[in-house]
């Protein structure tokens, strides 16, 4: 675990959409990269 202070997340936006095209909603995934912060390039 990571000590307290700056914390790095990573996300993920998707739409759906209705089947005419549209965007209904938007799907946001988000997580906690903080321990795997030396191992990711952003």
């Amino acid at each position: 675990m990571a000590p307290a202070g700056t914390r790095w997340f990573q996300s993920r936006l998707a739409p759906e959409t209705a089947p005419d095209g549209t965007v209904e909603t938007v799907v946001l995934v988000t997580r906690d990269v903080t321990d795997r912060k030396p191992l990711i390039h952003f």
